[in-house]
């Protein structure tokens, strides 16, 4: 009975250790994710280092398992990221324009503009490679016209040497001697063919210009004139906004006019200034080098109050005269008070001035004076020295 227990309890060791050496059942497959989509990957498993406990979980202790993490949501519902734009295809740049190379100054010519060529005009000209010059003028009655050579043709070659570019043909022309002939290979419409020229001697200075060009400037001349020439719409709206009935010019005409503020202000100031003698220390002095015929006193304008003392309706009280002048020879005193000179009014300092310099020198002006009340006319003569007879 014993060896009977004994037995089973063997029995179920075994069984249950063989149970724990079995392999765990492989998990299902996952669905296979759609085409063109990316599946999204696992999270990276994280593998402890050689003696180093792996960390507790969020509110668990050292030593316990990890929660296993939340797996990941299938395939199908993962969207790929949308693929970048197309880069816009690469823009080819402008070929450079026409250069047109011609020979300026006195020395060899042959009279043709000519111009590089690339490899599509080469295409188009029918060369099976791009060399030469094509000629894009031709001047009347230059050697190259009268050789036959036309706009279009492309000389390959110059007295048997080959042709390159426009600086090597303009410099083959120059130091060729004027009067000989030379052999020009050209192709015309693709054909090629040899033509003889003569070298002509450019007498005067006087650089090409391409009568295209002339034409150009012609037409931009006359685009110019039609935009803003008489009649044009530029000259119309000029009109309209400064002309003599624009608001410009009569706003213009309200601002500084003869009977705006501003010019009744300038008044005013020239009458504050007439007030306050600043004449008064602009002396008439006598003539000298440089100097017109000059009266030779020193006055100051009269205002009311003196004119009405002196009995005058205007004039020019004299402070004082210079010894030697013309106004001292002629009797003048400080004191009096200028009223005319010759059959000109005078009103203010600079009168007397102007009046004696339109006198003419060495004759007689007569000057007419208040003094004591009485009107006097003395004889001035200008130019008269200290000294001098009378």
């Amino acid at each position: 009975m014993r060896y009977f227990f004994v037995s089973i309890l063997l029995a179920v060791t075994l069984t249950g250790m063989a149970a724990a050496q079995a392999p765990a059942p492989a998990a299902p497959p996952a669905p296979p994710a759609p085409a063109g989509v990316e599946a999204a990957p696992a999270p990276p498993v994280p593998v402890a280092e050689e003696g180093v406990q792996p960390a507790a979980p969020p509110g668990g202790q050292p030593g316990m398992m990890a929660p296993p993490a939340r797996p990941a949501p299938p395939a199908m519902y993962a969207q790929a990221a949308p693929p970048p734009p197309a880069a816009p295809p690469a823009m080819a740049p402008p070929p450079p324009p026409p250069v047109h190379w011609y020979a300026a100054g006195k020395g060899s010519y042959l009279g043709i503009g000519v111009q590089e060529i690339g490899a599509e005009r080469a295409k188009q000209l029918k060369l099976s490679e791009p060399h030469g010059v094509e000629v894009t003028t031709v001047t009347k009655e230059s050697p190259a016209a009268k050789a036959g050579i036309k706009e279009g043709d492309v000389v390959l070659e110059f007295n048997g040497q080959r042709v390159e570019g426009s600086e090597q043909f303009v410099r083959l022309v120059r130091e060729t001697p004027p009067g000989r002939e030379v052999k020009l290979g050209i192709s015309r419409d693709g054909a090629s063919q040899t033509v003889t020229a003569t070298v002509g001697d450019r007498k005067e200075y006087g650089p090409y210009m391409d009568p295209k060009y002339v034409q150009k400037l012609q037409k931009m001349g006359e685009d110019m004139q039609h935009q803003f020439g008489p009649g044009s719409p530029f000259q119309q709206d000029m009109q309209h906004q400064f002309g003599p009935d624009s608001t410009f010019q009569q706003d213009m005409r309200h601002q500084f006019g003869p009977d705006s503020d501003f010019q009744r202000d300038m008044q005013k100031l020239r009458d504050d200034m007439e007030k306050m003698h600043w004449e008064m220390h602009m002396p008439d002095l006598p003539e000298g080098p440089g100097r017109g015929a000059r009266l030779g006193v020193e006055a100051e304008p009269v205002g009311p109050q003196l004119a009405e003392f002196f009995g005058v309706k205007q004039g020019v009280l004299v402070r004082s005269v210079a010894e030697g002048s013309a106004a001292e020879k002629a009797g003048i005193k400080a004191g009096d008070v200028i009223v005319k000179i010759g059959n000109g009014d005078v009103d203010r300092v600079g009168t007397i001035s102007k009046l004696m310099r339109e006198a003419e020198a060495g004759k007689p002006v007569p000057v007419t004076v208040v003094r004591n009340k009485k009107w006097i006319t003395l004889s001035v003569t200008p130019g008269a020295k200290a000294g001098a007879g009378q």
